[in-house]
């Protein structure tokens, strides 16, 4: 099986250019910002304003279910980050993000990103194709959500992910994103 590729801002950029003035002026807005390994960057509730482009560390998003961190997902470097309804709706985000290892994390506001594809075409064609990117890993997260068992999803991760990607995962968050105890996650890894 083909290993996912990692769709990352110079990824995208690469695929769609942009002028060279639209790049100086989305480069003058980005910001960046350092969590520590465990730091909450978005609480349930809370209206996500950034996008984030993962510059070095991992992030995850979960939600609490019965006093249960569920993980749904974890990006690495140069990936795009958000709470998605909440960004694009900006409405209260239902999920947690939080810093897995240090990371350090360049973003986009909201405002700044609508401004910037009002003024330029290149950028709203941008903005476009990262919000097609994350539909489809939506989509695939729905598909392995559907698989009936954890050995199921392990595989299913094993197969479409690179080893240095899964083996920085910790090993809780691993059980918590394939639906098991961590103690059965370790008897599934042995086999």
């Amino acid at each position: 099986m083909m290993k996912i590729p990692r769709v990352t801002l110079q990824k995208i950029l690469e695929a769609h250019p942009i002028s060279k003035e639209a790049l100086l002026s989305i480069e003058s807005k980005f910001k960046t910002i350092r969590f520590a390994k465990g730091d909450i960057i978005t609480k349930e509730g809370e209206i996500q304003n950034k996008i984030f482009f993962i510059r070095s560390g991992m992030l995850r998003g979960y939600y609490l279910f019965s006093n249960h961190e569920i993980t749904s997902w974890l990006a690495i470097e140069m990936e795009p980050v958000t709470s998605l309804s909440s960004f694009f709706d900006q409405s209260p985000s239902r999920e947690f993000i939080q810093a897995v290892e240090d990371s350090v994390l360049d973003y986009l506001t909201y405002e700044d990103l609508n401004d910037l594809s009002n003024k330029y075409t290149s950028i709203r064609e941008l903005y476009i194709k990262m919000l097609e990117i994350n539909i489809s890993k939506t989509e695939l997260r729905v598909l392995y959500s559907k698989l009936r068992s954890a050995k199921d999803k392990l595989l299913f991760l094993q197969n479409y992910y690179e080893d240095s990607y899964l083996k920085r995962i910790p090993k809780n968050m691993l059980a918590s994103l394939i639906g098991v105890r961590k103690e059965s996650l370790s008897r599934l890894l042995k086999n």
